[in-house]
């Protein structure tokens, strides 16, 4: 029999909260057989507030450490984060009538038709 191993993480404050660890985390799975899932924002209960990295950093820090990569590894998805409806995953940052927004896409949802959008 045979399995399949993948990875997730929250980034955190003070721990993880750069590209280049992200980078070496995921070479280093891909490494060990071990395929790259998610990188997820904490919930914002307990210690969420200590450990915060905001969403705009966390975006970067995830499309730094995807661009410094192999294929192998872009099989991780984020950041993503658990909301109401579901999970949804930010896929970047666009400017919009002169603002930046944040693009998103539901990676898991209550209402499968919104999955993908």
């Amino acid at each position: 029999a045979c399995s399949t191993v993948r990875s997730q993480s929250p980034i955190m404050a003070g721990i993880n909260d750069s590209a280049e660890v992200w980078a070496n985390k995921w070479r280093k799975e891909v490494s060990l057989g071990i395929v790259p899932y998610y990188m997820f924002l904490a919930r914002d209960t307990g210690a969420q507030e200590y450990f915060n990295v905001p969403l705009v950093k966390a975006q970067r820090f995830y499309a730094d450490a995807i661009r410094n990569t192999s294929g192998l590894i872009r099989t991780a998805r984020g950041p993503s984060m658990s909301c109401t409806p579901g999970k949804v995953e930010v896929t970047g940052v666009e400017e919009i009538m002169g603002q930046k927004a944040f693009v998103l896409r539901f990676l898991q949802c209550r209402d499968e038709n919104w999955i993908g959008r």
